[in-house]
């Protein structure tokens, strides 16, 4: 985070990369940043992001929203004291967003697995020198019958299971037995593959929950908020390392008897649509149907045709000029064609469900389409909805609500054979 004085046209650092997790309370640069800290990974911060506490107009406090492994927090920064502060709780148990500040006050809301986004007020106090948010709750929250878990895995490997705790009604749907360990298990890695999943409320894993499965949402080696080192981990090694990562979170649930290994799904889009065909060409058997939304299948074919070209090279660790776009070259291509799903359609044997988004240009459909046709013509198990007027998320509310219900009667079918 910079800070730029437009007066005499200086720049200065406030909070730096961090490279790894912080172990302790430290001062770096001049901040002091809390144990724990990973770096800030925020989208954008609030269009009212400052802050005046106790009516001091020359104390300049920001506030924003940051990802911190698989919670989402806030932060407030004293420019005066040079202090970075934790104001919500980083263990996973809530997920917390800014939506502006008014003088001491702060707007926000907070959710979590089980309980859709509710609005919270803080009030910004001065005690013993550093800021402190005091929070309240606007409204109740809604007691669900949704439990859910921070599982840790080997290195940065990090993911959040949302689980029903018990049979009930809805659940017999997909879970017909008492045991954990008959519970259909759902894995659900993100997509970016530089994106994280946190503990806020997720309408897919809800509504999966809802239904009897358990679901797993993984973040691997790559994920934002667990410092810059892990992000640059996963470059060069798009199809290895997050591949071995989703298996072994998968793995682990089966292991710890919280999900029935013969009765495993994949839901993925976009990065995660990519690993998804990857698996089902790699580990063929170990899913019982995967549903896939505008996956890549083909990087070279993406490359020529995605409205971001510069992806397709920076995630395989090959160079990339902005101001002077390489060619694809043969030897660039046999790369991206070495790493693609689409040289493993022979190996397919699983059901997969492909969601196509007619008007993706992040992705573009072709590649797509044509692995669907491959697919049936190696006599695959393969269906294919394509969603005319709809790009690369599937956002348009006909979209949303006829992709769900595919998958959930894709997954149906698959688990009663």
């Amino acid at each position: 985070l910079i800070y730029y004085d437009l007066a005499d046209e200086s720049a200065t650092i406030l909070v730096p990369i961090i490279a790894t997790p912080l172990t302790k309370q430290q001062t770096v640069g001049g901040t002091q940043l809390p144990a724990g800290f990973v770096g800030i990974y925020a989208d954008q911060l609030p269009g009212e992001p400052w802050l005046r506490v106790g009516g001091d107009p020359a104390r300049e406090v920001l506030v924003f929203s940051s990802t911190w492994r698989s919670a989402s927090v806030v932060l407030t920064l004293d420019l005066l004291q040079r202090e970075l502060a934790l104001q919500t709780a980083a263990d996973g148990t809530v997920g917390s967003n800014v939506l502006g500040a008014n003088g001491d006050i702060v707007i926000g809301k907070c959710s979590t697995p089980a309980q859709p986004e509710m609005l919270v007020v803080g009030e910004a106090v001065c005690k013993a020198g550093s800021v402190s948010i005091q929070w309240q709750s606007i409204g109740k929250p809604s007691k669900g019958s949704v439990q859910w878990q921070v599982l840790r895995g080997e290195g940065q490997l990090e993911s959040v299971f949302v689980y029903p705790p018990a049979p009930g009604h809805d659940t017999q749907f997909f879970w017909t037995d008492d045991s954990a360990a008959a519970r259909p298990l759902a894995v659900v890695p993100h997509g970016g593959p530089h994106s994280t999943y946190t503990t806020e409320y997720n309408a897919l894993a809800a509504g999966l929950v809802q239904l009897g499965f358990g679901v797993l949402l993984v973040n691997f080696t790559g994920s934002l908020g667990f410092g810059q080192d892990a992000v640059l981990a996963q470059i060069g090694k798009m199809d290895t390392l997050s591949i071995d990562e989703i298996q072994a979170a998968a793995s682990d649930v089966h292991a710890r008897g919280e999900g029935d290994i013969k009765r495993t799904v994949y839901v993925g889009g976009s990065y995660s649509g990519y690993t998804g065909a990857l698996l089902a060409g790699m580990a063929p058997g170990f899913y019982r149907a995967l549903a896939l939304r505008n996956p890549v299948i083909s990087i070279g074919e993406n490359a020529a045709m995605s409205d971001i070209p510069d992806w397709n090279y920076a995630e395989l660790g090959l160079e990339y000029a902005f101001d002077a776009p390489p060619e694809l070259t043969p030897a660039a291509f046999t790369a991206m064609w070495r790493a693609s799903p689409a040289r493993l359609v022979d190996k397919v044997s699983d059901p997969l469900l492909l969601l196509v988004g007619a008007n993706d240009r992040r992705v573009p459909p072709p590649q797509t389409l044509s692995y669907f046709a491959r697919l049936k013509a190696a006599g695959a198990p393969a269906q294919c909805k394509v969603y005319p007027s709809v790009g690369h998320p599937l956002d348009s509310m006909e979209a949303e609500r006829d992709s769900f219900v595919s998958i959930v009667r894709f997954f149906a079918a698959a688990l009663k054979k």
